[in-house]
């Protein structure tokens, strides 16, 4: 997932109340360096795996979404697939019809591959 200066900006202010990057970093179960991938300079990307760990810890901190303050996700949703819906309800209606499109035509690419075998 691209590394956004939001999440950049979570990330610190969340070492700051844990005290420090080794504490963040055992809280949500990840690698001292795996969180400094979150603060480097170097970093674009970040694992979508490392990033539902430290999540959790993070959110608080993020820029509030007013249209994700009202949702109420079913439990058995996976922080990605919340992540994924998030992102996609900021898409404008027209990109989101796209997207829906060449989602519903690889399925039916991929039924077919499937029956043809």
């Amino acid at each position: 997932m691209k590394l956004t200066k939001d999440i950049i900006t979570a990330v610190n202010k969340s070492i700051e109340k844990y005290g420090s990057p080794s504490k963040l970093a055992e809280q949500a179960g990840i690698t001292v360096g795996q969180l400094t991938d979150f603060i480097g300079d170097q970093t674009k990307m970040v694992k979508d795996e490392t990033l539902s760990q430290i999540y959790p810890l993070i959110e608080k901190y993020m820029p509030e979404n007013p249209k994700s303050q009202s949702r109420k996700y079913p439990e058995e949703l996976t922080m990605n697939e919340r992540i994924l819906l998030d992102a996609f309800s900021d898409l404008s209606e027209i990109v989101q019809n796209e997207i829906i499109l060449h989602v519903v035509d690889v399925a039916k690419k991929e039924l077919k591959k499937e029956e043809e075998i």
